[in-house]
């Protein structure tokens, strides 16, 4: 099966990639929020570190959700990769 892919439901677009993602045969993990805000890397840092198999392929996340309005801080997202 595909790789899995951490994703985060930041409003309407994130959710279209999500599901873009499944029909290309991805496994996407699907971090819940509110849509009041953009992407947390506190909970993104948190998962990849429980991926202790390295599952995680790729971390997914919308700059500029414009169904909602709000900004993720990229930033703040790749440190939490690292």
């Amino acid at each position: 099966s595909g790789d899995t892919v951490l994703m985060v439901e930041t409003g309407h677009f994130a959710t279209l990639w999500k599901n873009m993602a499944l029909r290309l045969g991805l496994v996407p993990e699907f971090l819940p929020t509110d849509w009041r805000g953009g992407a947390d890397a506190g909970p993104i840092e948190a998962r990849l570190k429980q991926d202790k198999d390295h599952k995680i392929k790729a971390v997914c996340v919308v700059h500029n959700e414009t169904s909602t309005g709000v900004t993720s801080r990229i930033d703040e997202v790749r440190k939490a990769i690292d």
